[in-house]
């Protein structure tokens, strides 16, 4: 699950922030290669994404006001989308059994329903994990 927003500061201190919570299938064709001298290997990788939107929410804060709302999906006045399709770059290391991976993702898909501000999804990530064997 991956989680995508945004936050919008007005000039007068009000903040407007989006928190949207993705399941995401992302589809690399990777490029390995073994470091050096032992089983250590450097990986690559680039290829599309599909995401669904699971949930999310807004949390305004005006006028020194906290004001909290769940996200629905679909054309109400939430106007985002479910579904997200874009191009995602992976590169990583993975030494003994730690791997360490950076990502991005660059959304194609306007997930907004208005056309005149449209939205989509840019994503930075960072990873550690362990490698079974």
């Amino acid at each position: 699950m991956h989680g995508r927003g945004d936050v919008q500061k007005a000039d007068n201190g009000d903040t407007y922030k989006t928190s949207v919570y993705y399941l995401a299938l992302p589809h690399y064709l990777l490029y390995n290669r073994r470091a050096a001298s032992n089983d250590d290997r450097f990986f690559a990788g680039l290829g599309p994404y599909y995401g669904y939107a699971l949930f999310g929410k807004f949390i305004d804060k005006i006028n020194g006001e906290t004001i909290k709302e769940k996200i629905k999906f679909g054309k109400d006045e939430s106007g985002i989308r479910h579904g997200d399709f874009g191009i995602g770059i992976v590169a990583g290391y993975i030494f003994k059994q730690i791997l360490l991976q950076l990502s991005y993702d660059m959304g194609l898909s306007n997930i907004g329903f208005d056309n005149d501000a449209k939205a989509f999804n840019r994503a930075f990530g960072f990873s550690i994990g362990y490698v079974l064997k």
